[in-house]
């Protein structure tokens, strides 16, 4: 099965047509989905999200000044399922970007930026009879961050702000769901994270 959709506004082209100043926004997205059962225990599946976007103002002060700010972003993610007689186990991927930009008249790289991730996730569920079942899972995910701000001062332009930075988490979990006598239902468990940002290592167990 498979679907695909698209939509874009035209809202910003009556604006300039009403008036000769002011906001105009507009923007243009499409989604798209494909599932695909390999057997009648196996499925394979993948999504893609992506659109743009543009803002314009000229309701400034001087009429000759102009804001124009863009932005863009893109999402994919492809899945994995298997199914079987004791358990489930389920794998994912995903890869996204995102990036704008802002310009005024007298200033072309008034903000730039852009962002990157890379993740992935598989979960397992396995089941050993009717009253306990065992669930493990884990991720990564890489991202990555940079940021450009510039500013007319003193009759130039200066750059006061130009970073960037990346960094990965990782995680991983397992619980056990216990029905005891058909009347109470325990689930203990426990999860670890790392972040290369901040170095730390958590843990978070729970019943």
């Amino acid at each position: 099965s498979w679907l695909m959709s698209a939509r874009k506004s035209y809202v910003d082209l009556l604006v300039k047509r009403l008036r000769d100043e002011g906001i105009a926004f507009s923007f243009t997205d499409t989604q798209s989905k494909a599932v695909y059962d390999v057997t009648d225990r196996q499925r394979v599946d993948f999504t893609i999200i992506a659109g743009r976007s543009r803002l314009e103002d000229t309701d400034r002060d001087d009429r000759s000044d102009r804001f124009v700010g863009r932005n863009q972003a893109a999402i994919a993610v492809a899945g994995w399922r298997l199914t079987g007689s004791r358990g489930l186990v389920t794998a994912r991927m995903l890869g996204g970007v995102s990036e704008f930009r802002n310009d005024e008249t007298d200033n072309p790289t008034f903000d730039e930026g852009a962002e990157r991730q890379l993740a992935a996730r598989i979960d397992g569920t396995v089941v050993f009879g009717p009253d306990l079942q065992i669930e493990i899972g884990g991720e990564t995910e890489r991202a990555r961050e940079t940021r450009r701000r510039d500013r007319v001062i003193g009759g130039g332009v200066r750059t006061i702000n130009d970073y960037s930075g990346e960094a990965t988490r990782t995680g991983a979990y397992a619980l056990v769901r216990a029905d005891v006598f058909n009347r109470l239902l325990v689930v203990p468990g426990a999860r670890v994270d790392h972040s290369t940002l901040t170095g730390e290592t958590t843990g978070s167990p729970w019943l």
